[in-house]
């Protein structure tokens, strides 16, 4: 096997068993743990309390896809619903740039004859040196830099 593609496999394993384990042990704390994770929850006044996140495992996964504008700015105020948006928006543009990566860089740089074997094959690596490919690379770079 390519070290490229043994190197990307072995680190997709160990941080997938990282992810699972960690996303597993935060939806077992978390609803034991209210006044850190829902202090606007804990309050004498039932009617300021915000609705109580579902406490089934995995439940709040289902609680933030189902959150309203008003509800999330009524948990975390203005500034939760800015980090909020600035997250959604960061989302959008990582996912405009892969569809132009994916469509257009990858099919340049797997279809060029340079000789190297593995993941890298799919990068700048694979093209020749003094190729017009590489100017696609420079305008992407350009563009969403």
């Amino acid at each position: 096997m390519d070290p490229s593609t043994s190197a990307f496999l072995s680190t997709l394993i160990i941080n997938s068993i990282f992810f699972v384990l960690f996303l597993i042990l935060f939806s077992i704390f978390q609803p034991f743990n209210r006044s850190l994770y829902f202090p606007k929850t804990v309050t004498e006044n039932p009617i300021l309390a915000p609705k109580i996140p579902r406490r089934y495992l995995f439940g709040w996964i289902f609680d933030v896809w189902e959150l309203k504008h008003d509800d999330f700015i009524q948990y975390s105020g203005p500034d939760g619903l800015i980090f909020l948006y600035f997250i959604k928006q960061n989302f959008y543009i990582f996912l405009i740039v892969t569809i132009f990566g994916v469509s257009v860089l990858l099919p340049l740089n797997v279809t060029d004859s340079n000789i190297v074997g593995g993941l890298n094959k799919t990068t700048i690596s694979n093209v020749a040196r003094g190729s017009l490919r590489l100017w696609a690379h420079s305008v992407f770079t350009f563009f969403f830099s």
